[in-house]
């Protein structure tokens, strides 16, 4: 069975579990994060994700972004002090979100967490734009044309599943306290 799930991609993991064998780290703990909550739309970006890296780099590249802004508006949603932004792009999204959550760079007294933290604005940045360019949601031009291969769009698809499972274990921590 291990051969045949190999020879396509996936692999087999205890308790019935298969996964796409390119599914490492930050994806195997989000997909676990997620079956623990009814996160419908993250889930559906994800699973859309996943399916698509090795067929489809450019849609693998649009849901990296699009679960982003799906855990984004999922938080915005629980919480009624906060609105959905009139311009509801990635960054803008992401900017409501690490505001309530308070990750300012300035605030932190470890210059690497601070190295980090700013990263992250970094990484929504970079997924808006390369999903805008290289991704299947805005339709492409005869100019440049991006080259994607599945690790281009896996080191998104990774970045933007550090980034949700992040987002999402300070929530959890937020709201146990």
């Amino acid at each position: 069975m291990k051969t045949c799930l190999g020879k396509y991609g996936y692999s087999y993991f205890s308790g019935g579990v298969i996964r796409n064998a390119g599914s490492t780290g930050a994806t195997q703990d989000l997909e676990e994060r997620l079956r623990n909550y009814d996160h419908a739309a993250i889930d559906d970006e994800f699973k859309r994700t996943m399916e698509n890296i090795e067929v489809d780099p450019p849609a693998a590249l649009t849901g990296a972004c699009a679960i982003v802004e799906s855990l984004c508006k999922v938080y915005i949603d629980a919480h009624d002090d906060l609105t959905l932004p009139n311009k509801e792009t990635i960054s803008t999204l992401w900017e409501v979100v690490r505001k309530h959550l308070g990750f300012d760079p300035s605030s932190l007294e470890d210059n690497d967490l601070r190295k980090i933290i700013t990263g992250t604005g970094s990484i929504v940045t970079g997924l808006g734009a390369l999903r805008t360019h290289a991704g299947s949601a805005h339709g492409r031009s005869n100019g440049t044309r991006y080259n994607l291969r599945p690790r281009h769009v896996r080191l998104a698809v990774h970045a933007a599943h550090t980034l949700v499972t992040f987002v999402l274990e300070t929530w959890e921590e937020r709201s146990s306290k």
